[in-house]
């Protein structure tokens, strides 16, 4: 019984890591959808309406957060780090949401956003 209760806890731990991750920044207006499975994050560029794949290159996952590397190897890769802290914010809404986020380009400077998987929503006030 110990072991079924262990062999489930791994899998559920495997099938939460395998959800992808959506994250929305504003100012500009992003989203950014990183699926590790497929081993692709997909940038759409809300105001445009245009999204762009990229392979993910390296995923760091330490203590307190995980480090994403995508791109498509050119000299200035993107990068995403979130941290599972509950003190996620879009800066538009009043939804909260369970990742908070940065991501940074080469010169376009550092945008913070909020993240949030199927299985971890966020809360608050849908718009």
């Amino acid at each position: 019984m110990k072991t079924l209760s262990i062999l489930a806890l791994a899998l559920f731990s495997v099938t939460a890591q395998a959800e992808p991750l959506t994250c929305t920044f504003t100012e500009p207006f992003i989203g950014i959808v990183v699926d590790q499975e497929a081993k692709t994050v997909v940038v759409t560029n809300e105001q445009e309406g245009e999204s762009i794949t990229h392979p993910i290159l390296e995923t760091h996952v330490g203590k307190e957060e995980t480090r994403v590397i995508f791109g498509a190897g050119e000299e200035e890769n993107s990068v995403l780090v979130y941290r599972e802290d509950g003190q996620g914010s879009d800066g538009m809404s009043d939804l909260v949401y369970p990742y908070s986020a940065q991501t940074w380009t080469g010169e376009d400077g550092i945008f913070h956003g909020g993240c949030y998987t199927a299985s971890k929503p966020p809360v608050g006030e849908q718009p």
